[in-house]
């Protein structure tokens, strides 16, 4: 899936932000970051005990996902510096198709 999604990012033009599996989207309150280790993945509410925040299970992680990608593509470089992990050189950019993306397709009657 993910070799799929490598170069249908390419064929389009568009970023592939691939997060660790390590990061706490489902423990982790997407209002004030706070992480709750004690929160049950068999609720499906989110309830965070540092800022009050309750929200569908579903929605909290989403929003932690968000959160994560965002951050991963302001990460910085240099601290300092404008610079970031995706940031092109040069202003050259990368290899892609004409983003016109696979053909529409179409649908031919029966005989």
């Amino acid at each position: 899936m993910r070799r799929q999604l490598a170069y249908k990012t390419v064929w389009y033009g568009s970023i592939l932000i691939v997060l660790d599996r390590g990061e706490p989207t489902a423990s982790k309150c997407s209002k004030c970051n706070e992480r709750n280790p004690s929160s049950k993945p068999s609720n499906p509410r989110f309830t965070c005990p540092y800022c009050g925040h309750d929200v569908s299970r579903r929605e909290n992680s989403v929003r932690s996902i968000y959160q994560a990608a965002r951050r991963q593509l302001t990460t910085s470089v240099a601290p300092g510096t404008e610079e970031t992990l995706n940031a092109l050189r040069d202003g050259d950019q990368p290899p892609a198709g004409n983003g016109s993306g696979p053909p529409p397709l179409t649908r031919t009657p029966l005989p």
